[in-house]
């Protein structure tokens, strides 16, 4: 849904270089594909640059079924396995 909008908390990680985390996709605005992600039974998102020689060119998504799934430390622990 994200690449079909051309907009999406993952391209934004990508594009921005940072971290992204949306905690609950049923009512985030920004994009227009959280509610088809919402729908899909995804309910928060945290979305990481993978930088490759310290340029993103790709994003990480991790989805849970549950709102504010990811706290601090498992922002941390994502951003150890994206790099």
């Amino acid at each position: 849904a994200q690449y079909l909008a051309g907009a999406g908390p993952c391209l934004d990680a990508a594009q921005a270089n940072e971290v992204v985390v949306v905690p609950d996709l049923s009512t985030e605005k920004r994009w227009p594909a959280t509610d088809q992600m919402a729908e899909a039974g995804a309910r928060s998102s945290l979305s990481l640059p993978l930088p490759i020689q310290a340029e993103a060119i790709a994003g990480l998504n991790i989805y849970s079924t549950r709102v504010a799934a990811f706290d601090e430390s498992a922002v941390q622990t994502a951003m150890e396995f994206a790099s």
